[in-house]
């Protein structure tokens, strides 16, 4: 009787994971088991969704989430609003309207006190406080504070930043490459990228150096 309850439990709640595992509903709480039908975690959680690829899971407990890994441990407490999935196992974690960072082991590297964060590359993210945005590597501390008016993602190794109502570039490292003195700049494409100044268009390389000065009223990007 127990293994047709149980079947039952699995057959009408059940959602598949990695490694043979399963969710099952138990008094409306879900948990997790493995194919000889023992808990690998408690049905302690509202909901648990899938493991990643780095064998976490996100669980949610009172409208609340946290972050689980595969032995049940906690590694985020379940008092976030929400969490969400970033790049190569990084997460976004958010509290009253503010947003974090945890890498890739689940660490907070950032606290939930920015207003918004997005990624810029492989290596690099945007914050946000206030009406500004700095530059924050992910092996590191803030790379630059929030001084910005504006940081877009990264096109061909150059992030493209707006400051005081110039243009100007980063590197993928947050460094300020190529001075802002333009009245707008686009991304770089094949190399290039055209850039606007006293109304004229003229094109720059990736150091910034001219290989059409800005004499144009108009341009086509490469």
């Amino acid at each position: 009787m127990k293994y047709i309850l149980l079947f039952i439990l699995i057959f009408f709640s059940g959602c598949s994971q990695k490694d043979n595992l399963v969710n099952i509903t138990e008094f409306g709480k879900e948990g997790i088991l493995n194919d000889e039908g023992k808990y690998v975690v408690k049905p302690l959680y509202d909901k648990i969704y899938l493991f990643d690829d780095y064998g976490y899971a996100k669980v949610k407990k009172n409208k609340l989430y946290g972050m689980i890994d595969s032995d049940s441990n906690t590694v985020l407490p379940t008092i976030y609003d929400d969490i969400q999935a970033s790049f190569q196992g990084f997460v976004k974690v958010s509290i009253n309207g503010k947003y974090g960072l945890a890498n890739e082991d689940k660490k907070v590297i950032l606290k939930p006190i920015y207003d918004e964060i997005h990624e810029l590359n492989d290596g690099a993210f945007a914050v946000k406080m206030g009406k500004h945005w700095g530059c924050f590597l992910n092996t590191s501390e803030l790379a630059v504070k929030p001084i910005y008016d504006a940081i877009l993602q990264a096109k061909e190794d150059r992030i493209r930043f707006e400051i005081e109502g110039k243009w100007g570039y980063l590197d993928q490292n947050c460094n300020n490459m190529i001075k802002p003195i333009y009245d707008y700049a686009y991304d770089f494409q094949n190399g290039y990228a055209k850039v606007k100044i006293n109304q004229k268009w003229g094109y720059i390389d990736k150091e910034g150096d001219f290989i059409t000065k800005p004499v144009f009223d108009e341009g086509k990007s490469f």
